[in-house]
């Protein structure tokens, strides 16, 4: 079964080219250059087209692929084995999709912290905080004892965390398309 980069992308993206007959076609989506350069990588479509075929192959393709396989012949001992073959990865891969969305998305976020980093509170002992949390335990407010994690409740705290978030955005950048590119690889 061959299919492209992604069903629910255009299959033709990229800048044009010239083709044999004369008129231009653009480069496929598979082939979209890696650049070296992290500023340009998240300016162009590559990570953001990664996303969207990871988040739609992450929210059923692989069932429907499983159906179709299943439906096509009970009989044939290739189409078991694709089966066997697609069942076997669909977990593995279906994990590393969700994790590398997660983390890409979250570092995405955090770059928005010093628009809204105020909003969030929390009630500790009576007491209302406003701030967000980055870490897990905060069990006497922001600076008592005991507490794990940074809270960020100024606005060099949420420009410092925005510009961590921006690195890491960056170096996520790559590893979602190299994780979409592997997913296109393992079918």
């Amino acid at each position: 079964m061959s299919q492209s980069f992604s069903p629910s992308m255009p299959k033709t993206v990229g800048p044009a080219r010239p083709g044999p007959s004369g008129p231009s076609r653009p480069e496929p989506a598979a082939r979209r250059p890696l650049y070296r350069n992290p500023v340009r990588l998240a300016a162009s479509a590559s990570p953001w087209g990664s996303a969207r075929y990871l988040a739609g192959y992450a929210l059923g393709s692989a069932v429907a692929v499983a159906i179709a396989h299943v439906a096509r012949s009970w009989r044939d001992p290739a189409a078991w084995r694709e089966l066997g073959r697609a069942a076997g990865l669909w977990l593995p891969l279906g994990v590393l999709d969700v994790v590398v969305l997660s983390v890409w998305g979250w570092f995405l976020g955090m770059i928005t912290l010093p628009a809204w980093y105020w909003a969030p509170w929390m009630d500790v002992h009576g007491q209302r905080f406003h701030g967000y949390q980055l870490g897990f335990w905060f069990p006497h407010g922001p600076a008592g004892p005991g507490t794990v994690g940074v809270f960020i409740d100024t606005v060099p705290k949420a420009l410092i965390a925005a510009g961590i978030g921006l690195a890491g955005f960056l170096v996520c950048n790559y590893l979602i398309v190299a994780v979409a590119r592997a997913r296109v690889h393992a079918r």
